[in-house]
């Protein structure tokens, strides 16, 4: 498991049109009315490409970390 935060004020390399999430060599995208499994190659690498730009704006470890905290200090003190 991976997890990251893109940053509020980072520009997203490519807009998001739906959710999805990848597992080995197989993609499920969510759309409004259903699910989408995708296991053709040509497909399923285009996906990693555009996760891989995704990966390159976002925050992990302790800068996500610090990203939380201070959105849980925002909701505290409002």
């Amino acid at each position: 498991l991976r997890f990251g935060i893109v940053p509020r004020h980072r520009r997203l390399p490519h807009i998001l049109a739906h959710g999805y999430w990848i597992v080995d060599e197989l993609v499920t995208v969510e759309t409004t009315t259903s699910e989408l499994h995708i296991d053709d190659p040509d497909q399923v690498a285009t996906y990693h490409r555009l996760t891989d730009r995704l990966w390159d704006v976002a925050a992990e470890g302790d800068a996500a970390r610090a990203i939380l905290t201070r959105a849980a200090s925002d909701l505290s003190s409002s």
